[in-house]
């Protein structure tokens, strides 16, 4: 199943329309941008942020750079990263599956990944938790969106004009997997509610 939702969800990004459905907007809503802030709270100025899934770098890496840190994002679809390095071209972007890449243990101050986490496989997503806790320096602090729902593998065959695949576990699972992986719990917040577009699971965490 791990490649093959990796397969899915790499050609739905690269032949689907996500790009012109999905955060057109070149600013954070309201939502968002409380979020945003709140984690700016915990970070340095100046601070190095890593983005996993950084997608077409609007409006999350847009907003970021734009309060002064260093935005480095990775992705693995070629079609997004070329639209987030004219959408963002201060922020450095790397071509390539987050889970597999090696990062110098406290090495950022933050790390986001929004909209992301859920198209890996569930049983992935304790050991990405812990590479992240790894990764951050001393009290460094991470923004994560997350599934809503428990969900072991689910595939819709026509999203945005190509497949995609999802994966992931209730909010109360979240909570305690990255309170396992040593991360204190910041803020913990519904984006939506059952039934709408935008359903998701949003967690602010510090590196305890």
């Amino acid at each position: 199943m791990k490649e093959d939702m990796r397969r899915i969800v790499q050609a739905g990004y690269e032949q689907g329309n996500y790009h012109q459905h999905f955060h057109t907007n070149p600013d954070p809503n309201p939502f968002e941008r409380r979020l945003l802030d709140l984690l700016g709270e915990y970070l340095p100025a100046g601070a190095n942020v890593l983005d996993l899934g950084s997608g077409t770098g609007i409006p999350y890496d847009r907003y970021l750079v734009a309060q002064g840190y260093h935005l480095t994002g990775v992705d693995f679809s070629s079609k997004h990263l070329a639209l987030a390095r004219q959408h963002v071209p201060q922020a450095t972007y790397l071509q390539g599956d987050f889970t597999r890449l090696a990062f110098p243990p406290e090495s950022w101050d933050g790390i986001v990944s929004l909209y992301a986490i859920f198209h890996l496989p569930r049983q992935e997503h304790p050991a990405l938790f812990a590479s992240m806790y790894c990764w951050l320096k001393p009290r460094g602090a991470i923004l994560l969106t997350l599934g809503a729902r428990a969900a072991e593998y689910e595939v819709e065959a026509d999203w945005l004009g190509a497949p995609m695949a999802w994966s992931g576990y209730d909010s109360d699972t979240y909570k305690r997997l990255l309170t396992e992986a040593g991360f204190e719990l910041r803020v913990c917040e519904f984006e939506g509610a059952p039934g709408d577009e935008e359903y998701h699971f949003w967690v602010l965490a510090q590196k305890g």
